[in-house]
């Protein structure tokens, strides 16, 4: 009986994170941090070293992999469908997966330097 009641609860929250991803962009970035890998991460790193080197062309080849890899979670992982891709929740979405995965980048390098310094 208790297997069957946590079987239960856990089929219940795993349908309802991707139904409220499909209407919250907090929710469906979540869910697609939570599916990133440490490619992802280096990904972007890409993306910001090449933009920052003013290097149009790897910048824009990096940032084209972290989409697909990112269009690859959201519909993978998160429930979203192919033609929710070309919506607003995703959009909202995208920046705040990017913007986390800055974040994490620039944590990383300022914990470097903090280490560096000692």
């Amino acid at each position: 009986m208790i297997r069957s009641l946590a079987a239960a609860s856990l089929a219940i929250v795993f349908t309802a994170i991707p139904a409220q991803a499909e209407t919250d962009p907090q929710v469906l970035a979540a869910c697609m941090i939570e599916h990133s890998s440490e490619t992802d991460v280096a990904t972007m790193k890409s993306v910001m070293l090449h933009a920052l080197q003013d290097h149009e062309d790897e910048a824009t080849a990096s940032l084209l992999k972290l989409a697909f890899s990112a269009t690859s979670i959201a519909t993978g992982d998160c429930g979203m469908s192919l033609s929710d891709l070309d919506t607003p929740l995703f959009e909202d979405a995208m920046q705040i997966y990017g913007e986390h995965l800055g974040t994490v980048i620039m944590e990383r390098a300022l914990s470097f330097l903090g280490e560096f310094g000692e």
